[in-house]
């Protein structure tokens, strides 16, 4: 049987401990299960590996991870599937990007297969704005001449 990882992603605030705590139906526990199948889902921990160590120390982070796979080890030998939330964070103007790619490398290096559900952010503002829009330009930090050019483009397309 594969190893399997899921790792679902997202900024903070994006609903990440909600939702695995819907999906294994508790709400104060720090473990939560569920069978599907031959397997069981295993969430240990509904905070990200992220959050719990000093920003982006990857080998804390790999020994957070480590520590959940053991519990799910443990307890239901090969036969689960382990669910994690990953945070993307930024401070100092610098994305912990190596908190979240190295971490999925080495756990691919020792044979899980890794899926990653990234978990956007979606708000109010959003979804109003998806029905009555005509175009849509991506808004990111210090891409303003980026979306001017959309900007531009949209507007020689539809003169």
């Amino acid at each position: 049987m594969k190893k399997k990882i899921i790792i679902l992603c997202g900024v903070a605030n994006s609903g990440k401990t909600t939702t695995l705590r819907e999906l294994v139906k508790t709400k104060t526990e720090h473990t939560g299960t569920i069978k599907m199948g031959a397997r069981t889902i295993c969430v240990k921990g509904f905070s990200s590996p992220q959050e719990r160590e000093d920003f982006c120390k990857v080998k804390k982070v790999k020994e957070n991870i480590q520590k959940r796979l053991d519990y799910c080890k443990r307890k239901f030998k090969n036969a689960f599937v382990l669910v994690m939330p990953f945070t993307i964070q930024k401070r100092k103007g610098r994305i912990n990007k190596d908190c979240i790619v190295k971490p999925i490398k080495w756990l691919k290096s020792r044979g899980y297969s890794v899926h990653i559900i990234y978990l956007r952010k979606v708000t109010d503002a959003d979804l109003m704005m998806k029905k009555i829009t005509s175009e849509e330009i991506g808004s990111r930090e210090n891409s303003s001449s980026k979306q001017a050019r959309e900007l531009k483009d949209f507007i020689k397309k539809h003169l």
